[in-house]
């Protein structure tokens, strides 16, 4: 056990960097990012949304899971540790069906070929600021896929009754180390490592109502989300105007960015600015020359990300 005196937290606290200014902000300043703060602001930008979110309209869509994995959801990082689960009971069955036929050393030589997987899926989720190790996985996964290969190659030329079992079973377990490879060449997975997501399409094919759906998701689950409508604001500083909009214009931006990271901290997973059609109303004007800036600045703050949307016709006017 480490101690921690009330100096040691004062003077954390008092640190002059944002992060630990945002932590004072957020446990101890008279406004408080709670769920029920994050719920009420996202209210107010769902009806200024108007018909364009419409809840009843709801589709699953595989871009969801995208937006997820920037956010990262716990339900997304626990899918390695089920991975694990799966090709380590399939593994099971093998080496028990290869042991029966006295082909232990087979069994012996795929386990220790499929073993640096499993270990490497079954830890606890990374934290929302910890990278996810997934170029580990997919090496491990092509080195497992190789060693299933191997053992069967030598099982094809067994003899008897326990041959059809033993392919099974070796199949099963192919089966369950290709769900891995397969779940990694999904855009979910290839880029729950990054901080900055851009949804491009053409007009009215529902940029908007998606963006919506996302943060109403995110708040329901008690995850900090800020929804901005580039439609309300004018060319000007957006860091003033969302500070504005969020009754916060008295924060700084770092101290609001801060208490937003320590927001995430708190709930285990990142926080999420989506900005909604970057291209609408005065949208050039106010994030053309602004956009690099202001995403400079978050980079500062690791458990914050950013969704934006913009129609593909406008993508090349945003650096």
């Amino acid at each position: 056990i480490e101690l921690w005196s009330a100096s040691s937290f004062g003077e954390r606290l008092g640190r002059n960097h944002p992060l630990y200014s945002g932590r004072l902000r957020y446990w101890f300043d008279a406004t408080r990012l709670t769920p029920e703060w994050f719920a009420a602001k996202f209210e107010a930008q769902r009806r200024n949304l108007g018909e364009r979110y419409t809840p009843e309209s709801h589709v699953d869509l595989p871009i969801q899971k995208v937006l997820q994995s920037i956010a990262r959801d716990s339900q997304l990082l626990e899918k390695p540790r089920q991975w694990s689960a799966k090709i380590t009971s399939t593994l099971d069955d093998v080496t028990r069906s290869l042991r029966f036929c006295k082909k232990e050393a087979v069994g012996d030589a795929l386990r220790a070929a499929v073993a640096p997987l499993t270990d490497l899926l079954d830890v606890l989720p990374v934290g929302p600021d910890t990278p996810v190790p997934t170029d580990l996985w997919l090496n491990a996964t092509a080195s497992a896929e190789h060693g299933v290969r191997e053992a069967l190659g030598v099982c094809e030329g067994m003899e008897g009754s326990d041959r059809s079992v033993v392919l099974s079973d070796l199949y099963r377990l192919y089966s369950a180390v290709d769900q891995v490879r397969s779940a990694l060449a999904e855009k979910a997975w290839q880029l729950v490592n990054q901080h900055v997501l851009v949804v491009t399409g053409p007009a009215g094919i529902g940029k908007s109502h998606l963006l919506g759906d996302f943060a109403a998701r995110q708040v329901s689950q008690e995850m900090p989300c800020i929804l901005v409508l580039t439609g309300t604001m004018i060319e000007g500083d957006p860091w003033e105007q969302i500070r504005t909009q969020l009754d916060l214009a008295a924060l700084s931006t770092e101290d609001f960015l801060g208490a937003l990271d320590a927001a995430a901290d708190a709930a285990g997973c990142r926080a999420v600015i989506g900005i909604d059609a970057l291209n609408e109303r005065y949208g050039i004007q106010l994030w053309a020359s602004r956009l690099p800036a202001f995403l400079a600045t978050i980079e500062r703050f690791p458990r914050v990300a950013v969704a934006m949307t913009v129609r593909s016709t406008y993508t090349r006017c945003f650096p």
